[in-house]
């Protein structure tokens, strides 16, 4: 199985237009160009549809980085 760092990387390069983009466990909002609140919706939406799985709103609001996300999706798993 595909690491979700990866899985993640590929939904943030398609939806943000960023081939090769590279992202590492501490990235967040203020170092990924393009992930902001109008793009988050978008990006948490691909990721569950691609993950088949479902974050509510709480957890949502939990997410600063890469890292949160990563763990959230994890323990979904």
């Amino acid at each position: 199985m595909q690491p979700t760092i990866e899985l993640i990387t590929e939904v943030f390069a398609t939806l943000l237009k960023r081939p090769g983009l590279k992202l590492t466990m501490a990235d967040s909002p203020d170092t990924v160009a393009g992930w902001d609140s109008l793009t988050h919706p978008e990006l948490i939406t691909a990721i569950e549809e691609r993950m088949e799985i479902d974050f509510d709103f709480r957890e949502l609001a939990s997410i600063k980085t890469i890292a949160d996300l990563v763990s959230l999706i994890e323990s979904k798993l």
